[in-house]
């Protein structure tokens, strides 16, 4: 028995007793690209619940191995490449994104305004048209908008 409560015997184990397996070389290791859902958790630090909301919206791609096509059961794989994909979009600097969500917005508005203007084209093709009919029925021209009005002379 040690005489301080410090000096504790600590038993020598030989390198032999505990070596870990040893590993295949460096060539015969493949990097696997597909991933079960298990190790796409471990690889990406996203949860189970968020991974197959990913999956759903299309951003992960995936692929289902079923004993046949109608079975319940299978195993999901994750593209690991789509992960990596996603979370390098997430990773860009702000100003890129922003850049990027900026010209999305032009592009639309410029899209819109070609909607408007068709629209406006049309609104005074029915407004002529309308007028036709009403100078048919009546004879004469009615206001075809409330801008055509004149207006009530004030009091």
């Amino acid at each position: 028995m040690p005489q301080n409560p410090l000096d504790v015997e600590v038993p020598k184990v030989s390198p032999e007793d505990h070596s870990p397996p040893p590993k295949p070389p460096l060539q015969d290791r493949v990097a696997a690209r597909w991933l079960r859902i298990d190790q796409a958790v471990k690889y990406s630090g996203i949860n189970r619940s968020r991974l197959f909301r990913l999956i759903a919206d299309g951003t992960l791609k995936s692929a289902a191995l079923k004993d046949h096509p109608h079975a319940k059961r299978g195993i999901r794989l994750i593209d690991k490449f789509s992960i990596d994909s996603h979370l390098e979009k997430l990773c860009a600097p702000l100003e890129k994104r922003l850049v990027h969500q900026a010209q999305a917005l032009a592009q639309k508005e410029g899209e819109l305004a070609k909607q408007q203007a068709a629209l406006a084209k049309k609104q005074r093709e029915v407004d002529k048209e309308l007028e036709v009919v009403r100078n048919r029925r009546l004879g004469g021209t009615l206001p075809t908008t409330t801008t055509d009005r004149k207006p009530k002379p004030k009091r």
